[in-house]
């Protein structure tokens, strides 16, 4: 999966929006302020963060050597993805699709 293409499914769901504190080397996509996911524009293999239930997000670390922890946002709740094949394309839309959901949820709960 390409970069256009994640970013393209990314900014497909409803509120998605580019965030203002993205910079050259981070794109920052938000819901209402709530960060869902960053894509590092200039990694190769490409490589995305995405909002992530802490339990998952721990099971997937296990079980994929191309999933981490995203750097510079909150370790319990974001996960990093190395796009290298070890997850099919299906399963990294799966992802994004719970990124979604899991901001969707924290928004939620907050009101």
């Amino acid at each position: 999966m390409s970069e256009s293409e994640v970013r393209q499914l990314i900014t497909g769901y409803d509120g998605v929006v580019l965030d203002d504190r993205s910079t050259p080397e981070l794109a920052i996509y938000s819901i209402k302020g709530q960060v869902m996911a960053v894509v590092h524009p200039e990694s190769q293999p490409v490589s995305i963060g995405l909002r992530c239930d802490p339990n998952l997000g721990e099971l997937l670390r296990r079980r994929y050597e191309s999933v981490s922890l995203e750097s510079g946002l909150n370790k319990k709740r974001f996960i990093n993805i190395l796009l290298v094949g070890q997850l099919s394309d299906e399963e990294v839309r799966s992802q994004i699709r719970h990124a979604y959901e899991e901001t969707n949820r924290l928004l939620t709960a907050g009101s």
